[in-house]
């Protein structure tokens, strides 16, 4: 028996909601840290792009194709930072 789109979209939703509990407890560290954020900034960020929801990780440092939040998870940066998309965050050639 094939689910029906109610079933499916159902599920999705699961997904997305388990995720998005995961992000809030990886990231306390970031939470208050974008909240505070907004007392000075639109969103709590200086560009529109930077806008998550439900807030945006804040970075510690990167290296590479690394970034690492306040809270010491490490991602992929796949926007590369946009200034660092041809030598990687921190490059010690530069």
């Amino acid at each position: 028996m094939s689910k029906t789109k109610t079933d499916i979209n159902k599920n999705l939703e699961n997904i997305f909601t388990e995720e998005i509990n995961n992000f809030i407890e990886r990231t306390p560290a970031s939470k208050d840290l974008a909240q505070q954020a907004t007392a000075t900034m639109p969103g709590g960020v200086p560009t529109g792009v930077s806008a998550l929801d439900p807030y945006p990780i804040v970075i510690d440092h990167g290296l590479g194709s690394k970034i690492v939040d306040i809270d010491r998870n490490e991602y992929i940066d796949y926007a590369n930072g946009f200034g660092t998309s041809v030598f990687g965050h921190a490059n010690p050639v530069i």
